[in-house]
């Protein structure tokens, strides 16, 4: 790591934490999300590597390397500097369907926050990564529709053990004052299904109901769905 300069956090969770750096040779930023040595360091970072290398598109986030330090595992990552999408709703309140399908490949800093974990995650069991990472997308889908987290308790919305109650028994609710469409509703009621087992690849049987769901563009949840 000598080749970069630390000059913030710019994210943290129960995984890990996020640093911007700067490159010393060339001067350019990137983001540096440190993983710490040990345990953590299971199948599931190491596939996450392994995707993450082999996505390039202009809307994702590029991977640039991995490195280790004496504590810590190290991705270097591209650097968004738009800051984080929850931020940018709560200064907007929130978004319509038609931005939210803009923005939502537009990843958080935050490592490993409670709220976007699927239930069986949290409930320590084998899970498949990519459809934990469906629950993930439906999260950042309604927090950009509602402009909160769905699992968290309106009421106590710091008290984590509540928030993993909430996920394990997939409570949540769209509020009456929030205009969501039918289709967008059955989108999210598709994501948050306790059972990951109970997985659709494909929502629309037919080519006559995906036309009726074709203005919604939120991309991999149309096409690999739980429930």
């Amino acid at each position: 790591m000598d080749r970069y300069e630390i000059l913030k956090d710019i994210g943290s969770g129960n995984f890990g934490v996020a640093k911007l750096v700067r490159d010393k040779w060339s001067g350019e930023l990137y983001a540096v999300k440190y993983i710490e040595r040990g345990p953590k360091i299971d199948e599931h970072v190491q596939r996450e590597i392994m995707n993450h290398r082999s996505l390039k598109h202009p809307n994702i986030i590029r991977f640039k390397g991995v490195l280790l330090t004496p504590t810590h595992l190290a991705i270097v990552m591209e650097y968004a500097a738009g800051g984080e999408l929850f931020e940018r709703i709560c200064n907007a309140g929130r978004f319509s369907e038609d931005e939210s399908s803009v923005l939502h490949s537009q990843p958080k800093s935050t490592v490993g926050t409670p709220a976007y974990i699927a239930p069986e995650v949290l409930s320590r069991k084998e899970y498949d990564g990519k459809i934990a990472d469906v629950w993930s997308c439906g999260v950042t889908l309604y927090v950009m529709l509602v402009g909160a987290y769905p699992f968290e308790d309106p009421e106590d919305p710091k008290n984590f053990r509540k928030t993993i109650q909430r996920i394990l028994s997939v409570h949540y609710s769209i509020p009456d004052y929030v205009r969501v469409s039918k289709e967008c509703k059955h989108l999210l009621s598709a994501i948050f299904v306790a059972d990951p087992e109970k997985v659709v690849f494909d929502i629309y049987p037919n080519m006559k109901e995906r036309d009726t769901y074709s203005h919604i563009h939120f991309p991999i949840t149309i096409f690999v769905c739980r429930g």
